[in-house]
């Protein structure tokens, strides 16, 4: 009966640690839309990310990507505030970059490839302490990454690490 018990302890053991949980498998599926989206591109094409604060300061950043390089990038910043019934938008900052001067501003999401981002969900976002952090994960992009970072336990407010994008399309021009 023993050896029986520890028969099935090791079945059990070895099943559910080869079991993908469901970010890896999400990450994976968004991965492979990833690179068909990329192929039928040739590798040209922009991504919108967004930051939003409960304190009503919204920002987002368009860059633009021509076969592998990114070529541009936009910024635009504002705060948004509800009065009564009324709507105040009051704009803060916004620029565009282009050829050399890209990176220039220490404002706005990164410069960087879909390659990058995939990269960075896989190996530093998606891979930090689960007991310690909320990790988020979404392919809302056409089966593509719209939402990958974290959020350690004890932070409330604005605490996410990593990026939310809003639109990912192809481009035939910067």
């Amino acid at each position: 009966m023993r050896i029986f018990t520890v028969i099935i302890l090791f079945l059990c053991i070895c099943l559910t640690a080869c079991k993908k949980d469901a970010v890896n498998t999400e990450y994976d599926n968004s991965f492979k839309a990833w690179q068909s989206f990329k192929k039928s591109s040739n590798n040209s094409y922009y991504y919108v990310t967004e930051f939003v604060s409960w304190t009503g300061f919204r920002s987002e950043t368009k860059i633009t990507v021509m076969n592998g390089t990114v070529v541009s990038r936009e910024y635009e910043s504002r705060i948004v505030e509800a009065r009564e019934d009324t709507v105040i938008v009051q704009p803060i900052e916004k620029w565009r970059e282009a050829a050399d001067s890209i990176g220039k501003h220490d404002t706005g999401f990164e410069p960087v490839t879909l390659d990058v981002v995939y990269y960075k969900a896989k190996n530093e976002w998606l891979k930090v302490d689960k007991n310690k952090n909320r990790i988020h994960f979404e392919n809302k992009n056409n089966g593509m990454i719209s939402v990958c970072g974290y959020s350690p336990k004890n932070c409330a407010d604005d605490c996410v690490r990593g990026v939310y994008i809003t639109e990912i399309a192809a481009s035939t021009a910067p």
